[in-house]
Parts: C-alpha cells; structure tokens; sequence
C-alpha cells in the first residue's frame, strides 16, 4: 500500500476505512440541522458550505493540502470523469487495491491523488457534489497538521492527529455532531 501519510498507514484515505482503523481520532460533523441529509435548496446549500468550510479549516488548516479522490472499477485502469472540476485538478493514479470477493470477477478500489491549492469556491463545488450525491470517496489531507477532511453525503468525517484535538473539536462542534453514542 503506498504511503499516502505516515499517519495513516494502515488504509487508504476512504473516510469508512479511516473511522474503522482510527475511531479514537475521528469525529462526524453533520451539515445540516437535524441530521437532515441532504440539501433541499440554497439555504440548505449556504449552510452545508457553511460548516464543511469552519469543520475543513479546523481540521486541515488551510495550506499543504492533497485531495484524494477513490473509485471502485472493474479495471485497475480506470480515469477519473465527471465534473469538470474533478478533472481540473491533474489526479494521478497511485495505488489500486483489489476489493472483490472470493467467488466474483476483479473489482478494484482505485485512489488517485493531487495537490489541492486551497480555493473555497472550488472547495464548495466539491462539497455541493459530494452533498449531492455526484460524487464521493473524497478526502482532503494535510501535510501542515496531519488531518483529514472526508466529506460525505450528510457530514463529514474529520480525522485528527491527536484524540485531544479531536476532544476539542468535539466542543467546538458540539451543535453539529451526533447524539447517537456511537458517533454517527
């Protein structure tokens, strides 16, 4: 497996496999109130920018940033297609990983990754792509403070270097994060 962070070593950056290897370091933020999961007009989108943007800053900073974005493919070769955007961001294939079952044709999770000059509108299309269910298995990284962003379509998944940062997080997000006891 390629090392995409020391950090982070023991999976790809997929937010469902970080918060299975790291839980003690993660944290979900929901983006709407209510646990509301998806946008239902402009206010609804203002909101989900709203929070991606203060819950992405507190965990990333805002410099040294590589976007990971992961496809699931019947070809270890698969490219990356969609939004324009997606494709503006020069992603190179780094590492694919075969996820079939025993008794099924090859099926591969495939992980690209790019450098990501922080850029909030650019940053929003993301979000509203990943809100919106156009996109996902997105994850931001930073080199600055070793913290990932994965947004999904809901919230987002934030994973801290250390369980006090986490801690803190938890406090200063506490309106937007879950009452359920297990986080989600």
């Amino acid at each position: 497996m390629f090392k995409w962070s020391t950090y982070y070593q023991n999976t790809l950056p997929v937010g469902f496999m970080l918060r299975e290897e790291y839980g003690a370091r993660w944290l979900r933020v929901h983006s709407l109130p209510n646990s509301k999961r998806y946008p239902e007009g402009k206010e609804d989108e203002i909101e989900v920018c709203k929070r991606s943007l203060e819950s992405a800053k507190d965990v990333l900073g805002a410099s040294n940033i590589t976007v990971y974005f992961s496809i699931y493919d019947e070809s270890k070769d698969a490219a990356i297609s969609g939004s324009e955007w997606l494709k503006s961001l020069d992603f190179k294939s780094i590492e694919y990983k075969d996820v079939s079952e025993d008794d099924e044709d090859p099926y591969y999770l495939i992980t690209f990754g790019a450098k990501f000059d922080w850029d909030e509108e650019l940053f929003q299309q993301i979000i509203l792509d990943v809100a919106k269910e156009n996109i996902s298995y997105i994850s931001f990284y930073s080199k600055e403070t070793k913290g990932v962003f994965s947004p999904y379509d809901g919230g987002a998944d934030l994973f801290y270097l250390e369980p006090s940062k986490r801690e803190q997080a938890q406090v200063k997000f506490k309106k937007w994060i879950s009452p359920r006891e297990d986080g989600l």
